[in-house]
């Protein structure tokens, strides 16, 4: 919990699902197949990252309004495109192998770790997983239900 300022334990409702991701238990299959799901979204353009860090302060740069930032201000600004680069850096460590049926990534240097890479294909697939479970709501045949008069 790195949450120092409470800012998001304050948005926490009745609704709130604690530890989500902590439901589903990682193995081999299910990790090709948030690979493959990984991939096929961001190929698909559903997944569109944020600009590299150096393209985000350049343009910050040549405003008005980010000369006049403190340099907290800029940093805080610039955080997200940060961990974007951080993120592009894992997904470009990791090497692609098949093993039968099964998609295996490995990193190519293990100074650079992959969590961030981890987290994202965590957060589509429980998407997918929430995304799925409305649609099966939704596809509700009536005609087998009976109806008394």
């Amino acid at each position: 919990m790195n949450d120092e300022d409470n800012k998001y334990r304050n948005m926490k409702t009745e609704d709130t699902i604690t530890d989500a991701m902590y439901i589903m238990k990682a193995n081999q299959v299910l990790n090709s197949e948030m690979y493959a799901y990984c991939q096929s979204e961001i190929n698909a353009g559903r997944v569109i990252f944020l600009i590299d860090e150096a393209t985000a302060k350049n343009k910050l740069m040549s405003q008005a309004q980010g000369k006049k930032m403190s340099q907290n201000a800029r940093a805080e600004y610039l955080m997200p495109f940060v961990q974007t680069s951080i993120l592009k850096d894992q997904m470009l460590n990791l090497v692609h192998e098949n093993d039968g049926a099964h998609i295996i990534l490995k990193q190519s240097s293990r100074k650079i770790k992959k969590d961030k890479f981890s987290a994202l294909i965590y957060g589509l697939y429980y998407c997918k997983l929430q995304e799925d479970s409305r649609h099966k709501k939704k596809k509700r045949d009536i005609s087998k239900f009976m109806f008394f008069n």
